[in-house]
């Protein structure tokens, strides 16, 4: 299921690299620049951003050595030397700087004003951003690699996105350089990891995850998940046992309703009810709760409590949600069909029709039904 790994040669040392920048990391420079303005434009004067912006599309077309390329790198840095302090600035003309970049002396001179930016803004990530990609791409690293362990501590998704952009130049710079000894890092991380479409990594991370922090909700939470959706029951029931003493508070809803779901499937309908009841208790006005609950109602054989959890779902679910209002309408009309009369099976496959009505098994038994009614 996982994708075949990619391995990326590592790049050359600065003093390989020649008259000039490799072409490969003068794009990702000026692509974090446009990253950069984009994502802190709100925060910034005007001017420096639009000497950035202007200097970006003109690298981009007509190369970095255009000389009004050149005139527009000397504009920023004289507004960097009226405003010394400004390390957005400073990281925007770190970048452009290393993207054009000729020499040692000025590739030295881009990574000084790197490592300024970040010194002066050290957890503002905008900036850091700029600094662990510049470092990175020009071997500094071990320490890009502590720059992103640092943004763990105030934006672990971020961090997260980050390390996944310089992991294939970590190479022989172990991955825990970068990743803190922390549950809140190794959730983020597995997270990424699944985003990025490695499941089996992301998997790994979480059950170790689990056996170092036993006890941490949003890691248990997130591994019962991933369980159930690969539907390794075995795996679950033994994470979540009955005779496990789950927490009783509102971040553990998740958890309870897991655990309902594999006893359902397990045949113990008396306790997958209790557990489903008490997901509900603690987490009442959640959607995704009542969802999931219903369907384990379902399985332990009480139709009517999981059509009446799936209607609730309905009212609490957003207009927006709707590929999740499809999939509880799915359920409910298949429900009606099977436990249910024609007739409510009608209005909920209708229901469902008029928000997808390209829906095939929607059509399909909406002309199903409406020959019965006919036919009588």
């Amino acid at each position: 299921m996982d994708p075949p790994e990619l391995r990326l040669a590592a790049p050359p040392a600065p003093r390989a690299r020649g008259p000039r920048v490799a072409v490969a990391g003068s794009i990702l420079a000026l692509a974090a620049v446009a990253t950069l303005l984009g994502a802190d434009a709100a925060r910034r004067p005007l001017e420096p951003r639009e000497i950035g912006e202007d200097t970006l599309r003109r690298a981009l077309v007509s190369g970095t050595s255009d000389p009004e390329v050149r005139e527009r790198l000397v504009e920023l840095r004289t507004i960097l030397g009226r405003r010394p302090l400004d390390s957005l600035t400073r990281a925007v003309y770190a970048s452009l700087l290393l993207s054009m970049s000729r020499d040692a002396d000025e590739l030295a001179t881009a990574l000084f004003h790197a490592r300024r930016a970040v010194q002066l803004a050290p957890v503002t990530l905008p900036v850091v951003r700029i600094g662990v990609l510049a470092l990175a791409h020009t071997g500094q690293v071990r320490e890009a690699a502590a720059l992103v362990r640092g943004a763990f501590a105030y934006d672990a998704p971020a961090a997260a996105s980050l390390l996944s952009r310089i992991e294939p130049l970590l190479l022989e710079t172990p991955i825990d350089e970068a990743l803190p000894a922390e549950p809140g890092a190794w959730l983020a991380w597995a997270i990424q990891l699944d985003l990025a479409g490695r499941h089996a990594e992301a998997l790994e991370r979480l059950e170790e995850g689990v056996r170092r922090w036993p006890d941490d909700l949003p890691l248990l939470d997130r591994l019962a998940l991933r369980l159930a959706q690969r539907g390794d029951w075995q795996a679950l029931a033994a994470l979540l046992s009955p005779e496990r003493v789950l927490p009783d508070e509102r971040r553990a809803a998740g958890l309870w309703i897991q655990r309902a779901l594999f006893r359902a499937r397990a045949g113990d309908v008396d306790g997958a009810a209790a557990d489903a009841e008490r997901a509900l208790g603690l987490d009442p006005r959640n959607a995704l709760i009542r969802i999931r609950a219903a369907e384990a109602f379902l399985v332990a054989g009480h139709p009517d409590r999981a059509r009446h959890e799936w209607t609730a779902a309905l009212f609490d679910l957003g207009a927006a949600e709707t590929a999740t209002r499809g999939h509880v309408l799915e359920r409910l009309a298949r429900l009606e069909d099977e436990h249910g009369s024609p007739a409510a099976a009608l209005r909920a496959w209708r229901a469902l029709a008029e928000l997808d009505p390209a829906h095939p098994e929607a059509r399909r038994r909406i002309d199903d039904l409406d020959g019965f009614h006919r036919g009588r």
